[in-house]
């Protein structure tokens, strides 16, 4: 197993294998979460304008090793409400199994019956990621 190496930004090593005991410049140590703050707003930003842009075009973009994924929206079938405006109870009655529990296959009764099944859809969405 190799040893940990931590180095300052000048690549100057500051120890081996675990946190090294050193001065914490705060001014620095200030100025770099700063620096974080901006570039993560901007970038927040700009990823932002990148999924709204991929929305509209409906397809997923690959630029250099940036693939911004188009997700198609959900479907959520409501295939025992679409069975159940169309089935009586006499036939209802007739699928009950010989059992405690009582199972019901929604999906296939809609295909039986040929019943246009009902759903909602949820929001397409796009996934940011940078490959290697």
């Amino acid at each position: 197993m190799a040893d940990i190496v931590f180095v300052d930004n000048e690549g100057n090593e500051l120890g081996r294998g675990q946190t090294p005991n050193y001065e914490v410049n705060k001014s620095r140590l200030a100025r770099l979460m700063l620096d974080w703050e901006e570039l993560r707003r901007s970038m927040d930003s700009i990823e932002e304008e990148i999924k709204r842009d991929v929305l509209q075009l409906g397809k997923t973009q690959v630029v250099g090793n940036v693939r911004a994924t188009y997700n198609n929206p959900r479907k959520t079938y409501d295939y025992e409400g679409s069975a159940e405006k169309e089935i009586d109870n006499v036939t209802l009655e007739s699928l009950k199994l010989e059992h405690k529990k009582v199972v019901y296959d929604w999906k296939e009764m809609c295909n039986v019956m040929d019943v246009e099944v009902s759903y909602t859809e949820g929001q397409p969405s796009v996934t940011l990621k940078l490959e290697d």
